[in-house]
């Protein structure tokens, strides 16, 4: 299983746990919202970073990829309500910062360590 699946799995454990707490009566509306709030921190520290960099045209790419792309999807994010979707998309645009050199890949994933906990 890679980390890709575990995570997905993880996810959907705590989406039947939730569910199943909601009909008792117990929700689990802080976790899950901890779950939300952790990639937005980390959507807007990347967002500020792409529009503080020279050369990264302002507007959308059409193709999906790239610094411009990245730059829509962490502005994009705030209108994001579902967890797993947050979680799909700072995936991606981690991926684009490491693939241009902004980071390495131990560095993003220090940026995401304890965001679901």
């Amino acid at each position: 299983m890679n980390d890709l699946e575990a995570c997905e799995a993880k996810f959907e454990h705590l989406t039947r746990v939730w569910r199943s707490e909601q009909r008792r009566g117990n929700m689990l509306s802080s976790r899950l919202s901890r779950m939300k709030d952790g990639p937005r921190e980390l959507f807007q520290r990347y967002g500020k970073l792409l529009k503080g960099m020279r050369g990264v045209p302002q507007e959308r790419s059409e193709d999906g990829k790239g610094l411009p792309h990245a730059r829509w999807m962490c502005d994009e994010s705030w209108g994001i309500d579902e967890a797993s979707k947050l979680h799909r998309w700072l995936g991606y645009v981690q991926s684009i910062l490491v693939s241009s050199g902004q980071f390495t890949l131990d560095e993003v994933r220090e940026h995401s360590r304890g965001l679901d906990t």
